[in-house]
């Protein structure tokens, strides 16, 4: 059964996992209500990759005024960490697009035509942002 456009819904998701993301499940719950686009979560598989690199990855890089994420090697894992929130450690799917496992969240970082990082960018909740290295 189809819900006309002039029907009213609630969408609820109750959810005691701090890493599932209900609102993006109640999004894609009415986007499938309502027959719109919504994507099918993937399943993120850990590639392989020199931890030598993540060196290269460390820096600060603004997301916002204001909004810093800043990303630095600790031994063999990559971590990250923005402004006010808690650092988190990002998983490798390539040797540039990395997921964390806390949310429903990946970066993936810009390299210029040297090989040089200049920026990342944060794929979340259907939007990408791009953040300039800055340090």
């Amino acid at each position: 059964m189809r819900c006309l456009p002039c029907e009213k819904v609630t969408v609820i998701v109750l959810c005691n996992n701090q890493a599932f993301a209900a609102s993006g499940a109640a999004n894609d719950l009415t986007a499938i209500l309502f027959g719109a686009k919504y994507e099918m979560p993937v399943e993120r598989k850990l590639a392989k990759v020199d931890p030598r690199i993540y060196d290269s990855y460390a820096g600060e890089y603004q997301l916002a005024p204001g909004f810093i994420m800043t990303v630095t090697r600790e031994g063999d894992r990559l971590m990250t960490q923005a402004t006010g929130q808690s650092k988190v450690e990002v998983f490798p799917e390539s040797e540039v697009k990395f997921f964390l496992k806390v949310v429903e969240a990946q970066i993936t970082f810009v390299k210029d035509e040297n090989g040089r990082v200049t920026a990342l960018i944060l794929h979340q909740g259907g939007r990408d942002q791009t953040a300039k290295r800055i340090k």
